[in-house]
């Protein structure tokens, strides 16, 4: 909760918009306060409270807050913040000063704003760049070589933004650093510039010897030797590769064993070692081949090559660095593989007795695999860190290096490490001054996630730009850092460096990011569409700037053609050229534009007007001319990608203009102009872009999508869809609309462009233009972000892999930057000239799949940066209440949410398998618990061979039984335990140590004797799930305790023990488990899961990782690990659990005994949310349709747990012997399977209950046991069970606060009787208990049979109608009900096709012809056997009778006359306004005063009362959700979705609601609530219900004060934490 001292509200309120703050801080707070102050009390509270404060906000907060959208509503963020709604002695809701209030809630909305930056916008990314450099914090690093170290450029690099110069040792010779160092200091001082200097060390090299002659082909499959040079004729040629034998050399061969692969020249070509001769040679076979030259690298991925770190020339090189004054600051160790190769550093500095604080910071390069598996003791010995991506990438693999480099800095930042990300970070600055879209991409994702230096390599020290590549290093990192705050950290807390080291995704079926190649000469040909279509891709784009000659009209056919052949689903997409605006022709050469000249820039006025000194000029088409006409002084533009820019200082008429040239540079012929700062109004499209597009809508089959370029607002996406209207293209066959975002002003209008498209392109080239390359990185993710959010397809493109228009593998920027947007949600990547006219458009294709595919496959562990971004005109749907109505989704191929269903003797026989199959089930559960007599090994094979025939997908999952703690045997009969009695509890000291009067025994386990040794005293052990309590009081030794009774009961033999308090110290995995799990882990094919019983601390886990290790289980095979979640430690170690986990299971159980029932619903929330932010599978167990084990429907409750599970996030929901022991196994998975499947169809309409700060180990928070605190009231039934005078004061103290007097059943002057008891016992207790009077309704009942219950068949055509005298009753054949006036009416309503529900929806008849107002002929379309009065129920119609029966009319004259008055009175069976005013025009005929009057209750229990819900509400002043009726006319399925409408509407309208109808019903024979009851309870009192009711569980249960004591210890403890939870709808109109 937020304390008023966390906000400083004056301080807060100075960062309002000024109109914003003057509203505030005006009287006009006090006068709207006034307006709502109905009763002049000075107060506020309820609806009138709410308001008044939406009122008095601005509106944009106000919308804001009613539409959810940054995540936090009015009641959760402002009030429960202000003022703790009356808990913790803070002040009630009602007495607020309300403008003091207001301004509270504003503040709280800023600073939860700017903290945690939880909604962005994408005109954030047009903030003005950032250009103090003296802000900036990230260092650049620059590599020292011919390019930059000469006297005349180390003062140009440190003036251009180099903070530390690298001295790499590999090229130490000639005395150049004794030479460069000197000058480094020297210029540093004179500029005033702190410069740092870094060294470092070659590390050990291995490369292939000299060649004999030519280079050598390595041809695939060929095998050759490979060893140590025998001698120094023993050289590189055909047959034998050879390597010098240095010692480094030499202990890499040795370490070779058969299977290892060697990569040469950086992973261009491979070899595998497949006969090892002796420790210096080899035989190796040619997996990819090349020409093999001279000195190329050898990487040895696989092996931890066991030589000295620093060679002898390593020791040499930080001899001399050591001893250099001033010191170094930094000493890089290569190839650091462990820590003890940074020790052979620290040895050196030790004998050379440097003093520490001249040692320098050692910072080792990480590029081996090995180092991220050891890299704990590598950073214990480190002050710094280098994510050296070349050697990385060669070893690990190039598309495995991003993730990799976002593990290792998070881990060395949370270390306190200096890191330093290096290689290939500009490398396209070695030929060019200015860096690609993906290097700043990859840059500013660097500093994003948390780097502290960048470091330039060759393009420093050898390129043609050293000087540019710093400025443009400093440049994007600065950028960067201006929003890097706005911004999420990705690598979650529990995130392991080593999870780096998964094998490499090589299976491209599971990619599911798309490739798009655009096509051109090198990609276009009929040899060549199917190559590309076979290297990846996935989308081609067809470019109409190049539309010409045909080349459309040939290739088109051709692809559609080829992927039919080919089986392969390939889309097209058509892109517009749009406007394009250049200059013109040259008169002559090129024109020099000096900085600080004034020219003419305007539109030719004749042919000969061209370009020529002093005089620029632009053709005269539509668009030019638009361009022209919208500049101002000021403007400016630029020319040729920015490479040139002019601003123009003076508008001579709308066609020309006088411009200064600010950035110089050598003018050529047609080269582009853009113009960042207008928005050019010109139309989209241009006349060829007409032509190009009624081309492409013209195409048969259809395009899939077609881009507009330049779109700059919504409208310009219009013209697109006229141009769709005039050629009346159908909508089936209408192209996706993909607009190119390349201008600043598409980020303003957004949601404009939004709104009328399917699909949006982030279009680095022109965007990098006109917003600058650096604010390009951040643009892309809030656009990518914000189009998500809308459910449009994203293509990032532009420079994507721009280094393979000429290289065959792209760079490490390259590699990370596309892995980067598919982290951001990116669902394709697209290639521009890589595929149209680059050297190698296979490879590319190749490579941008590989990236993606591998990105996706990490994806899951890593958050993603972008929060939520903000939506001005698209807003979430606004829901009404009527959309409960809607129809229930009844297509189970639609559903994802998976059925688990335990097998046992119910289920699994050769019958049955295949029926559970048909019925739903997804993954059958092998409970090891009950592993025994070979029912394993019978069941497993038949489930697969079954599957496999009826081709169903059906998963399984195994079990562990876990460590068993149970009390021992009895000594002879069950024992009692007395509260206050104080036993001996301990370990059996032999057989005969069994269980007796003042002894409890455990037998002697390894797990029991850990229990309790565990035990300390004032722990609490719980026996027989909790229903018995002891609590420890005196620990005489390690194996026996005294314990005090707290809760007493019968003791039986072997009944659980659970303890709660206690992390037990005994490994997770028994013998048994050991065993279970090996059965399991041989099983052929693979079980997919297995379950971790008992799960505590992530070790747990390891313990099956070290047996599928010990059997050799290969990766591929491995099940998914699914840890069960039943201690509460698990909720305080879930980050380190989640790590080791590929699954989870919420296992309600045991964890519903050791965190008690009423904790686990907010638990069960936290969990599934942590494991489904983490990627995992998520599985609710336990007691989910427990009433299915001996009945065929679930109850209301089941079902609201199970959908709330779904919405939830979790994947699956589990049976237990609902499935493997109960009567009705088949129709429980059904049961879940339709309700999950109703669930998944409203699930995009609800809103995430947790907010974003939420931690699991909340769900620990200790039990609310103070029922003072409690609103949420009891409604309790009365009846005979309830309503006796010994059981009223019994009722009242349990927490009942409401009696229901339920007039069905007022007869025999029991109301008289027991309303007078309830008044005085309340007033004698000083208890304040209200009463309802609920009346009946009109009931809809078949007659009584004429003799014995009728069998009713599907298909059979029956009468059904009013009785004709007292003898027509029920027969084989015909159906009768009395003719009552609601039965007369129910059978008038009736028309052909109305369904008619009998016995709450078990039968059903549908009418196939009406004879008349009273009889009609009806099919039977679900039946059964049919006895005398059951119900019926017609949902399908508005029956047109009274509300109120005679019944009704006397039971309430009865009520409005008692005295005191009742408080609420329950209208049944109300459809529509009309209905409640029956009871007002009675209260009105009997002058019942307005004091008097009770509240009127309309019961919701028909679809009809849905549509009509807004008259109904305004009749009313409380509402009850009935789910019984409702369930029957409504749907099982689909009352809850209703309910939560209907609570939220009522709510806003400030009406007292009850939610009803199956709370507890398992309490009318049990003594406590099954945890699907305890979770529906929740989470009604979490949808805002103000209360809940009890029917025949306190009517006539056997446990009436029970289940009130259940039902006020839930919606105590759902209270307790409800300011942890967002609302599910957002609102309700």
């Amino acid at each position: 909760m937020y304390q008023r001292e966390d906000v400083n509200v004056g301080k807060l309120l100075k960062r309002l918009p000024k109109a914003v703050r003057s509203k505030v801080q005006s009287k006009e707070c006090w006068t709207i306060f006034k307006k709502y102050d109905a009763f002049q009390r000075e107060k506020l509270e309820g609806s009138s409270l709410w308001k008044a404060l939406l009122e008095a906000l601005p509106e944009s907060f106000a919308q804001a807050i009613l539409n959810n959208q940054y995540g936090w509503s009015l009641q959760q963020d402002s009030v429960h913040a202000f003022t703790g709604c009356g808990r913790d002695g803070e002040p009630a809701v009602s007495f607020i000063k309300f403008p003091e209030y207001v301004k509270f809630t504003l503040a709280l909305i800023l600073h939860k704003y700017s903290v945690h930056s939880q909604v962005l916008d994408c005109k954030m990314a047009l903030k003005p760049q950032e250009l103090d450099h003296s802000k900036r914090k990230t260092k650049v690093v620059a590599s020292l070589g011919p390019a930059s170290w000469s006297e005349e450029m180390i003062p140009k690099m440190i003036e251009a933004g180099t903070d530390i110069f690298r001295l790499n040792c590999s090229h130490r010779r000639g005395g150049d650093f004794e030479r460069v160092y000197p000058l480094i200091r020297k210029y540093s001082k004179l500029l005033g510039r702190r410069v740092e200097c870094l060294g470092d060390l070659q590390g050990p090299k291995f490369r292939v010897g000299e060649l004999e002659g030519e280079p050598v082909p390595l041809i695939e499959g060929e095998v050759v030797e490979f060893g140590i040079c025998k001698d120094d004729n023993d050289l590189i040629k055909p047959g034998r590769i050879t390597m010098k034998p240095t010692k480094e050399q030499l202990a890499l061969v040795k370490a070779c064993k058969v299977g290892i692969d060697l990569l040469i020249e950086d992973g261009i070509m491979k070899v595998t070692v497949v006969e090892k001769l002796s420790d210096t040679e080899l035989k190796v076979k040619i997996i990819r081949g090349g020409k093999l030259k001279a000195r190329k690298g050898v990487n040895v991925p696989d092996c931890e090559i066991d030589c000295a770190a620093l060679t002898e020339k390593d020791i040499e090189d930080a001899e001399y660095l050591l001893q250099l004054d001033p010191p170094v600051e930094y000493i890089c160790v290569s190839f650091a593989q462990k820590a003890q190769d940074l020790q052979e550093l620290i040895d050196i500095m030790d004998r050379l007795k440097v003093p520490a604080e001249k040692r320098p910071k050692i910072c080792p390069k990480i590029e081996k695999p090995q180092a991220l598996s050891n890299i704990e003791g590598i950073i214990e010995k480190s002050q710094a860190l280098m994510v050296a991506r070349g050697d990385l990438g060669v070893e690990l693999e190039l598309e495995r290096v991003p993730f990799a480099q976002k593990l290792l800095i998070a881990r060395a930042k949370k270390a306190g490490l200096f890191v330093i990300n290096a290689t290939q970070m500009v490398e396209s600055m070695i030929e060019n001054p200015v860096p690609t879209r993906a290097e700043v991409t990859d840059l500013q994702n660097a500093v994003f996630d948390g780097a502290d230096a960048v470091m330039l390599s060759g393009e420093a020290a050898s390129g043609k730009f050293p000087c540019e590549s710093v400025r443009a290093e400093a440049d994007a990192v600065l950028e960067a850092e201006a929003v890097r705050d706005f911004l999420k950290p990705q690598v979650p807390h529990a995130a392991v460096v080593d999870e780096a080291n998964k094998p490499r995704e090589l299976d491209d079926s599971k990619r599911k990011t798309k490739v798009v190649a655009s096509l051109g000469p090198a990609s276009w040909s009929e040899e060549m569409i199917p190559k590309m279509i076979a290297a990846g891709t996935d989308i081609f784009r067809l470019n109409c700037s190049h539309r010409r000659g045909g080349d459309f009209e040939r290739v088109y056919p051709l692809i559609r053609k080829t992927a039919k052949e080919m089986g392969k689903d390939v889309i097209c997409l058509g892109d517009l050229q749009g406007p394009k605006f250049r200059v013109g022709e040259l008169a002559a050469d090129p024109v020099e534009l000096k900085n600080g000249e004034v020219l003419e820039f305007g539109i030719c006025k004749d042919d000969s007007d061209l370009i020529r000194p002093g005089r620029i000029t632009m053709k005269p088409t539509l668009e030019q001319n638009a361009l022209v006409k919208a500049c101002k002084p000021g403007t400016p533009l630029l020319l040729e990608d920015g490479i040139m820019e002019v601003k123009v200082v003076e508008k001579c008429s709308e066609t020309e203009l006088k411009v200064e040239v600010v950035r110089g540079g050598k003018l050529k012929a047609r080269k582009g102009v853009n113009v960042p700062d207008v928005e050019i109004d010109c139309a989209a499209l241009t006349s060829k872009d007409i032509e190009d597009a009624e081309f492409l809508l013209q195409l048969d089959p259809p395009i899939e999508y077609i881009c507009v370029s330049f779109a700059q607002k919504g409208q310009d996406l219009q013209e697109l869809i006229d141009i769709m209207d005039r050629l009346k293209v159908p909508q089936e066959k209408r192209p996706k609309i993909c607009p190119k975002i390349e201008k600043p002003q598409a980020l303003t209008n957004i949601d404009g462009i939004i709104a009328k498209s399917q699909a949006l392109m982030v279009a680095r080239g022109d965007l990098g233009v006109e917003l600058g390359l650096y604010r390009v990185p951040f643009a892309q993710k809030l656009l990518i972000a914000r189009a998500k959010q809308a459910g449009l397809f994203v293509i990032n493109a532009t420079q994507v892999v721009e280094s393979m228009i000429k290289n065959p593998v792209p760079t490490r920027a390259e590699v990370s930057d596309v892995c980067n947007a598919v982290w951001d949600g990116a669902d394709a990547v697209m290639l521009s000239g890589e595929a149209a006219s680059g050297d190698f458009p296979l490879e590319a294709v190749m490579a941008e799949a590989s990236a993606a595919r591998e990105a996706e496959s990490v994806k899951h562990r890593l958050r993603r940066a972008c929060p939520p971004v903000e939506s001005c005109e698209v807003v979430p749907p606004m829901l009404h209440v009527n959309m409960g109505n809607k129809k229930q989704e009844t297509d189970d191929s639609l559903r994802k949410s998976k059925v688990v269903a335990s097998l046992g003797p119910a289920s699994w026989s050769e019958e049955m398998i295949p029926k559970m199959i048909e019925a739903g089930t997804d993954i059958f559960r092998l409970n090891c618990s009950h592993r025994r007599g070979g029912d394993f090994e019978r069941v497993y094979p038949l489930i697969r061979k079954t599957a496999h025939e009826m081709g169903k997908k059906v998963e399984c999952l195994g079990d562990l039984q876990g460590p068993k703690f149970r009390v021992g045997e009895l000594a002879g009969e069950p024992i009692d335990l007395i509260n206050g009695e104080v036993l001996e509890f301990g370990i059996s000291v032999d057989d005969n140590d069994n269980i007796r009067p003042g002894r409890i025994t455990m037998k002697p386990t390894l797990e029991q004797k850990a229990l309790i040794a565990a035990s300390k005293v004032g722990i609490d052990l719980l026996l027989e799930d909790g229903i018995m309590k002891v609590q420890v009081v005196e620990k005489l030794s390690d194996t026996e305790l005294k314990v005090k009774v707290i809760r007493g009961g019968k003791l039986k033999a072997r009944k659980g023990v659970n303890v709660p308090d206690v992390e037990i110290d005994c490994a997770a995995l028994t013998a048994k488990d050991i065993e279970d799990a090996e059965f399991l882990l041989q099983l052929d094919p693979p079980i997919e899961y297995i379950c971790v019983s008992f799960v505590q601390k992530g070790q747990d886990l390891q313990e099956l990782i070290d047996i599928m290790d010990r059997l050799k289980v290969p990766q591929e095979k491995r099940p998914k690990i699914c840890p069960k979640i039943e201690k509460p430690q698990a909720l305080t170690n879930i980050d380190g659990i989640i790590a080791k986990s590929q699954a989870l299971m919420v296992a309600r159980g045991d964890l519903g005994v050791e965190l008690e029932l009423e904790r686990v619903p907010f638990a069960q929330k936290l969990l599934i949310r942590k494991a489904k932010d983490a990627g995992l599978f998520v599985i609710n167990a336990t007691q989910m349709v427990e009433s299915m084990i001996e009945n065929p429907v679930p109850t209301r409750a089941e079902v609201s747990d199970l959908q709330n599970a779904i919405w939830d996030g979790a994947d699956a929901v589990m049976l237990s012997g609902e499935a493997a022991s109960g009567k009705f196994p088949c129709e429980s998975v059904k049961a879940e399977a339709a309700a999950a499947l109703e669930a998944e169809s409203v699930k995009d309409l609800l809103q995430v209950r947790l907010p974003l700060d939420y931690c699991c180990d909340e769900g620990n928070k200790p039990r609310e046991l103070d029922d003072s605190k409690r609103r949420t009231k009891v409604v309790s039934s009365l009846g005979p069970a309830s309503w006796s005078e010994e059981m009223i004061p019994k009722m009242i103290e349990a927490g009942t606060d409401i009696f229901r007097l339920n007039c069905s059943h007022r007869r025999g002057g029991d109301f008289e009787r027991v309303y007078p008891l309830i008044r005085k016992t309340a007033k004698e207790m000083g208890k304040k208990v209200e009463c309802l009077g609920d009346l009946q309704g009109p009931k809809f009942r078949v007659g009584e049979l004429a003799g014995e219950p009728v069998p009713l068949q599907n298909g059979d055509i029956l009468e059904f109608g009013i009785c004709v005298d007292d003898n027509d009753n029920i027969r084989p054949g015909r159906i009768t009900m009395k003719p009552t006036l609601e039965q007369n009416a129910l059978v008038k309503g009736c028309q052909v096709g109305t369904t008619l529900l009998i016995e709450d929806g078990i039968m059903e008849v549908v009418v196939t012809e009406k004879i008349s107002d009273t009889e009609l002929k009806v099919q039977v379309t679900r039946g059964g056997k049919l006895k005398a009065r059951k119900g019926v129920n017609v949902p399908d119609i508005e029956i047109d009778c009274a509300a109120l029966t005679v019944k009704d009319i006397e039971d309430a004259e009865f009520l409005l006359q008692l005295d005191p008055p009742v408080e609420y009175i329950c209208v049944s069976f109300a459809q529509k306004a009309q209905d409640l005013q029956e009871l007002i025009d009675i209260m009105n005929r009997l002058q019942i005063p307005p004091e008097r009057r009770p509240k009127i209750c309309p019961k919701i229990e028909k679809p009809q009362a849905l549509t009509n819900i807004d008259g109904i509400i305004e009749k009313s002043e409380a509402l009850m959700v009935a789910r019984g009726d409702l369930g029957v006319e409504l749907g099982l399925n689909r009352v809850p979705f209703a309910q939560k409408l209907l609570i939220r509407k009522a709510k806003d309208a400030g009406l007292f609601v009850i939610t009803a109808t199956q709370m507890v019903e398992s309490m009318i024979e049990a003594p406590v609530p099954t945890r699907a009851e305890v979770s529906d309870l929740c989470n009604a009192v979490w949808d805002g219900t103000d209360a809940v009711m009890l029917s025949g569980e306190a009517a006539s249960g056997k446990y009436p004060l029970e289940a009130v004591m259940a039902e006020a210890a839930a919606v105590r403890e759902a209270e307790s934490v409800e300011h942890r939870m967002l609302p599910a709808i957002p609102v309700v109109v």
